[in-house]
């Protein structure tokens, strides 16, 4: 079985879209500065009277919960932030190099050891045990490979081949090595 399809930066966006919202350690990111955040004009006043001996009065305690205040939308908003600043660095790095083995024509086979993923720049050999997952996601494919690596076959760029009865045969055969 094989399928021919293209690649654009936008497929490849899926991907860092995909781990934004899946991935445990980047859930823990955002949590962890969504935190930092909210609590931060309270650590400043706290240290502010520390350092410079301010008494403790009304006046500090309504500074410090005004700056909460002032923190929450930022606190809900910091997730689409996150994602829309990953995305703009991933266009830059995409822009900064070609990426000719990454972004354009790609043709995968499914093989009885494996997947064989061909470009016109390279011909990478996948043995199931390097595959880690097979997810779809909002119509592409993502052959996972690494924690933060992964094959996109788009549903919408097919060239030659049929992307359904592909990605089923890539989970059934994926399934049966795993």
């Amino acid at each position: 079985m094989r399928i021919k399809f293209k690649n654009n930066t936008d497929d490849l966006l899926i991907l860092n879209e995909y781990l934004c919202e899946h991935s445990r350690a980047m859930k823990k990111i955002i949590l962890k500065n969504r935190i930092m955040m909210a609590i931060s004009p309270l650590v400043g006043v706290m240290v502010l009277v520390y350092i410079k001996n301010i008494p403790m009065n009304p006046a500090i305690f309504i500074f410090a919960f005004m700056g909460i205040v002032l923190s929450l939308p930022l606190f809900f908003y910091y997730p689409r932030y996150f994602k829309r600043a990953a995305r703009k660095n991933m266009i830059k790095l995409y822009r900064k190099s070609q990426n000719k083995g990454v972004i354009g024509v790609h043709e995968i086979f499914i093989e009885d050891d494996g997947i064989i993923d061909k470009t016109d720049y390279n011909e990478t050999k996948l043995k199931w045990g390097s595959i880690e997952n097979i997810v779809t996601f909002k119509g592409k494919t993502l052959i996972f490979i690494g924690a933060m690596q992964a094959h996109v076959v788009p549903e919408d760029s097919i060239i030659d081949g049929d992307y359904k009865t592909f990605v089923d045969e890539l989970v059934s055969s994926y399934s049966k090595h795993v």
